[in-house]
């Protein structure tokens, strides 16, 4: 658990995003090397509930991303 996680456990299902509800295309992107908090791990369970909803998803991952996506 992060930090961030620690700090207010009450907020955090309210602070979930609803993927299974959108009717559009879903793309994630996530970073493997995320300092700031573990986005992959929670890009990956976003697809998985996208997914268990019968709804298409992209998950675009590299392993040695951080925080701050390059363009």
């Amino acid at each position: 658990m992060v930090r961030t996680e620690r700090a207010d456990l009450r907020t955090l299902a309210g602070a979930e995003i609803p993927v299974e509800a959108a009717r559009a295309d879903v793309v994630l992107a996530a970073g493997g090397d995320d300092a700031m908090w573990p986005s992959l791990p929670y890009a990956e369970q976003l697809a998985q509930r996208r997914r268990s909803a019968g709804a298409t998803v992209r998950l675009i991952v590299r392993d040695d991303a951080g925080h701050r996506p390059r363009l």
